[in-house]
C-alpha cells in the first residue's frame, strides 16, 4: 500500500478511533517497518482502517472506524483516543492546512486494503 501525505482521516473529514505510541523508531525507513509491525496484528479485525507514521514524533498510530471492534488489548504503553463521532472507511491523508510544508511530508497515512 503506497502512503498518502498527512495523517489518516475519514473521507467525510471525521476522525477515527485510534491508539498510538511514540519514540518507537529512529528513522523513516525503520519507522515504516516499525509502524506496520505495530499495527499488523489488527489487520484482520473488522473496522481496522490503517496506520500512520509520524516521523517528527517517532510515532505510530493505528486507526479503527468502529468502537465495537476496537481492540480491548492495544500494545502496552499505547495511548487511546476514541472519537465522539467516528468516521467510516475509506481513509484519506489529511494535511491540516500545511500542504507542501516539511510537516506534511513527514506524516504519512497507510490505508489498509483487503
Amino acid at each position: 500500500m503506497p502512503p498518502i501525505l498527512g495523517l489518516c482521516k475519514a473521507e467525510d473529514d471525521k476522525l477515527f478511533h485510534e491508539f498510538e505510541d511514540d519514540n518507537l523508531f529512529t528513522n523513516g525507513e525503520d519507522g515504516e517497518r516499525t509502524c506496520y509491525e505495530y499495527c499488523e496484528p489488527y489487520e484482520g479485525v473488522v473496522g481496522y482502517v490503517g496506520f500512520a507514521l509520524d516521523l517528527p514524533n517517532k510515532k505510530c498510530i493505528c486507526y479503527f472506524e468502529d468502537s465495537t471492534t476496537f481492540p480491548t488489548n492495544p500494545p502496552a504503553g499505547s495511548a487511546t483516543t476514541m472519537s465522539s463521532d467516528p468516521g467510516s472507511a475509506p481513509a484519506k491523508g489529511h494535511l491540516d492546512g500545511n500542504a507542501g510544508s516539511e510537516w506534511s511530508v513527514r506524516k504519512m497515512c497507510y490505508i489498509y486494503e483487503v
